[in-house]
């Protein structure tokens, strides 16, 4: 993982404690080559390929190798805790801390983080997990979020200066969920003592997810938003699903993104997709299952293989090239998109589970690269994805240099006035926390 001077470390334990910092950076070199990768001309390097990553939802395998393989030079499993290997390999490993109601149980887990941190230095931790996602997910309202976020960014800044932080995670990028970031940006930012800027400087990465899913509820999908079970008429709905693998609706709410963080003023920060993919199982897979099915004739629309092949393909394209001045990220030459992660290494593709009491529950998704029911072996998708990543390696790389994180950063210095009694800070920002939160 990539090491990046921030800010100093200081200690403090007060009734009531200010925190005070600016934007935060961090810069990795990456080059830029000119050649045709999948039918598309697009401008990459060998260092391009730092921007690609891999989910991991099954710690199975020879899993270390597998990523290896398909040259994702990062991984994320929704877990906090690294392994040596990933280090050893040259592969950046994501921490997720989750803030369901469960995982955070009852802040047990702010305790943990001096701990993960410290032994972690330096390195990327994405807060929260889908919050606006009903009970599959850490499933909180926007607030709940934020008040959570708040308080774990706080110790992860105060344990480790040179730590990036990630913010928001939610399904993908529509105007409902928009809405349900914004709510948790203003609490938030009421948490930060009412100071918009102090509430967004704690935000040094813009996590999304992008899956392209029904947004209606008692339906199929990603339902609404924890907290919009009464206004959600902005809500998508999708009844072809031939729309969650389109690669023009992906793109175009990429970009709604990036406008919309031009509105609050984060532009000029990374935005990382740390999950997406097309969820749906590959028909070829899917139709074996059941006897009424024709193999040859996908069912309203369901992907194929070949279609989620393309859709993998046509989406690396995309954000490889796509750029905007006004919107996009500066310091990476105008790029809409940093990083990315595509779901999934190791997912069952398919099965029927059969029940205690007798029911059954399928299970699979589709954009598996390596078949776990079939002892790993790599499948159509997966050979799509080690094939992609290849050609980039093998052209030459030229001057230019896409960044992952922030370049300029801000230190500051707290001390205590003893003939006060009080903390001085250098700047107006702060942030006020209310006891018993106190750093441990």
């Amino acid at each position: 993982m990539q090491r990046f001077k921030y800010r100093p470390k200081k200690e403090l334990k007060i009734t009531i404690l200010c925190i005070v910092f600016f934007s935060i950076s961090a810069f990795v070199l990456l080059t830029q080559f000119k050649d045709k990768v999948s039918a598309v001309s697009i401008e990459t390097s060998q260092d391009q390929i730092l921007r690609f990553g891999i989910t991991l939802p099954y710690l199975t395998g020879d899993y270390v190798e597998l990523v290896k393989q398909i040259n994702a030079k990062a991984v994320l499993d929704w877990r906090t805790d690294d392994i040596n290997e990933w280090v050893d390999n040259n592969i950046d490993y994501i921490h997720v801390i989750r803030v369901s109601d469960a995982a955070y149980d009852n802040g047990a887990v702010l305790d943990k983080i001096s701990v993960w941190v410290t032994d972690n230095p330096g390195e990327v931790w994405i807060i929260g997990n889908e919050p606006d996602r009903y009970y599959y997910q850490d499933s909180v309202t926007p607030e709940v979020y934020a008040q959570r976020y708040y308080e774990i960014a706080l110790r992860i800044r105060h344990f480790d200066s040179d730590a990036q932080i990630g913010f928001g995670s939610v399904v993908q990028p529509t105007p409902i969920r928009i809405r349900y970031l914004e709510k948790a940006l203003n609490h938030l930012t009421y948490l930060s003592c009412g100071n918009r800027q102090a509430a967004l400087d704690l935000i040094d990465i813009w996590s999304i997810h992008s899956f392209i899913l029904n947004e209606h509820p008692n339906q199929w999908g990603a339902g609404v938003p924890v907290g919009f079970e009464n206004d959600w008429s902005d809500a998508i709905q999708i009844t072809d699903y031939s729309n969650t693998y389109s690669s023009d609706i992906f793109i175009q709410r990429l970009k709604y993104f990036r406008n919309w963080m031009k509105t609050i003023g984060e532009e000029d920060k990374p935005l990382w997709v740390t999950e997406y993919g097309s969820l749906f199982p590959e028909w070829e897979v899917l139709c074996k299952f059941y006897l009424y099915y024709d193999c040859n004739y996908p069912l309203y629309g369901w992907p194929s293989e070949n279609e989620t092949i393309k859709f993998l393909e046509d989406t690396f394209n995309l954000m490889l090239v796509e750029t905007d001045i006004s919107t996009g990220f500066s310091e990476d030459r105008n790029k809409l998109v940093q990083r990315w992660f595509w779901y999934s290494l190791d997912d069952i593709r398919y099965e029927i589970r059969v029940n205690e009491d007798g029911t059954t529950t399928t299970y699979g998704f589709g954009g598996t690269l390596f078949d776990p029911d079939d002892q790993f072996h790599q499948t159509v998708v997966g050979e799509a994805f080690e094939s992609y990543t290849n050609q980039i390696l093998t052209n030459l790389p030229s001057a230019e240099s896409p960044v992952l994180f922030r370049q300029t950063a801000t230190t500051f210095s707290v001390y205590f006035d003893q003939s006060s009694g009080t903390y001085n800070y250098p700047y107006e920002i702060c942030y006020c926390i209310q006891l018993p939160l106190v750093f441990k």
